[in-house]
């Protein structure tokens, strides 16, 4: 069961698909060695080694130009996985144009075996960066050898398997594998599988230092949360990703690990001490991408580089981002942490402190919930002050729809954000009894034209968990009524009610005017979508 948790923790983290085992070849083994440069630009002429770039292999080729690129075929791009040669299952979008001339293998049967790919591919598999991970292995375990690209390829069949992989330990296979490759090491995932010990943790680590690993997934799944991550032991100088899972990092600090290059930090359910956690964050001047899932620490964020900050269930009593001048997208999913026995009661609601300053080019923000957390701009509140939020387009919002301050609350926002082209708003409490009577008398939403990006700006709306409330009604109803069909193109209501009762709310809730506008929209402007798996399941049937 604690496996199968950390699994539905890791979905909710978003962990990265894995890279499909490929080793791809073009014009036969038999050719000549030339390899097509990789994403660090190289040509085929360059070192195979060559660890500038991100690329995860090169290829043999038979016939190639001066350049390195075979003829017909565009080089690599510049992007993780793009371009020829990508052992990392990227796009390979020249590929299919060479028809036959295009093999392909997969190395984890004879990895497993023999710790090297077998004939030929041997020196393919050699001179090309290492992309390993356990997945295949284990896999390749279970299967006795046998491929079956479609179980590779099929997420749900993999995490299946992952599941069922309940004490898999292939660690010292994985060892032999890192010794016997001579690097460098684009890619090193262990999500899948169990290690020995910590001592285990410290061999592959120093291994992947001394043989440049660029990315660094490491996921126990195994052992107890407490497990000890050796991250001083990692001295890899081309590190740019690394993400640590459900393990304890007692000696994350200021230079414990080699951060130059860093620009991916994904930490999941992981213990560490938040301030010096805040120390390396500032002085990582790469660092673009910082995740943090399942964690109880507060945070203060101060990056000129930052331009992605992902806070995943997490709890706290404050989140600070003192600046980030390059910050463009944050999710906020922060809840209050839970505290030891006051002495004194507390007499208002427990709130999350969130304060966001110097983050002039934030254009998105997620999981901004009103029940749950007191927002301020540039030191602002802006559920007491009106501000000119200008920067923003993307906004999710989570209210108890039945508050009527929270419903205020909603309505000061969208005056602040006037250039808001996405909205979606998530009900998180119940109906209540007297809702309807309480929206009847103060009427939340009648003035919404008054709200620019309703009236002139608005792409997309949605409007989750709707459970049939007046409040959610009424939002929707004023939407349609005050926003130009020349603007809205896509509309998504989503809850869990019946059908019957979707199309008892549509009957009751939208009136002939709305129907009327939805019509001319959908009629003249084809690129209206009004999604319908849910409540606006019942439109058709209302307009025919």
């Amino acid at each position: 069961m604690e496996r199968t948790a950390r699994l539905v923790r890791l979905a909710l983290a978003a962990l990265p698909p894995p890279r499909a085992p490929w080793i791809f070849n073009l014009g036969g083994l038999e050719g000549s060695n030339n390899t097509v440069g990789g994403a660090g630009g190289g040509s085929g002429g360059e070192a195979a080694h060559s660890v500038g770039g991100t690329a995860a292999c090169t290829v043999e080729v038979k016939g190639t130009h001066a350049s390195g690129t075979p003829p017909g075929c565009a080089a690599g791009d510049g992007h993780e996985g793009d371009g020829i040669g990508s052992l990392a299952g990227g796009r390979n979008s020249a590929i299919p144009s060479l028809g036959k001339q295009v093999q392909k293998y997969n190395p984890y049967p004879d990895l497993l075996c023999c710790s090297v790919p077998s004939g030929l591919w041997k020196s393919t598999w050699e001179t090309s960066p290492l992309v390993l991970h356990d997945h295949y292995l284990v896999l390749a375990k279970q299967s006795a050898g046998q491929e079956d690209e479609g179980l590779y390829a099929n997420a749900a069949i993999r995490n299946a398997a992952i599941c069922e992989a309940q004490s898999v330990d292939v660690s010292n296979k994985i060892t032999s594998i890192l010794k016997g490759h001579p690097g460098p090491i684009c890619s090193f995932r262990v999500d899948s599988s169990d290690w020995t010990n910590e001592s285990t943790l410290i061999e592959w680590l120093d291994l992947l230092s001394t043989k440049s690993v660029q990315e660094l997934i490491i996921v126990n799944l195994g052992h107890g949360i407490g497990t000890r991550f050796p991250i001083q032991e990692l001295h890899s100088t081309h590190l740019h990703t690394l993400q640590i899972g459900f393990l304890t990092i007692a000696d994350l600090d200021l230079h414990s690990f080699d951060y130059s290059a860093l620009r991916v930090l994904r930490l999941i359910d992981c213990t560490f001490e938040g301030l010096k956690l805040q120390w390396i964050i500032t002085d990582c001047q790469s660092l673009e991408e910082l995740t943090i899932a399942f964690s109880t620490e507060n945070l203060k964020i101060n990056s000129q580089s930052l331009k992605k900050m992902h806070n995943v269930c997490n709890s706290a009593t404050r989140f600070i981002i003192e600046s980030a001048p390059k910050l463009t997208e944050l999710l906020t999913d922060i809840t209050p942490r839970e505290e030891k026995e006051r002495i004194k009661p507390v007499r208002s609601a427990v709130t999350v402190a969130v304060s966001l300053n110097d983050v002039p080019l934030l254009k998105c923000i997620k999981s901004l919930y009103l029940c749950y957390q007191s927002v301020t701009i540039n030191n602002v509140f802006i559920t007491k002050d009106k501000i000119a939020w200008t920067s923003l387009k993307e906004l999710s919002i989570g209210l108890d729809m039945s508050n009527r301050t929270q419903r205020d609350n909603l309505r000061k926002i969208l005056d602040s954000v006037p250039l808001l082209t996405d909205l979606s708003i998530r009900r998180m409490d119940s109906v209540a009894r007297d809702e309807g009577f309480d929206v009847t008398l103060d009427c939340p939403f009648e003035d919404l034209d008054t709200a620019v990006c309703i009236a002139k700006n608005l792409r997309r709306f949605e409007m989750n968990d709707f459970r049939g409330g007046a409040a959610e009604c009424c939002m929707i109803k004023y939407v349609l009524k005050f926003s130009s069909e020349w603007n809205i193109k896509e509309m998504f209501v989503g809850s869990g009610l019946e059908f019957a009762q979707r199309f008892e709310w549509f009957n009751t809730s939208i009136t002939d005017d709305d129907l009327a506008k939805l019509s001319l929209g959908m009629k003249w402007k084809m690129d209206w979508v009004v999604l319908n798996p849910k409540a606006m399941g019942a439109i058709p049937a209302a307009l025919s």
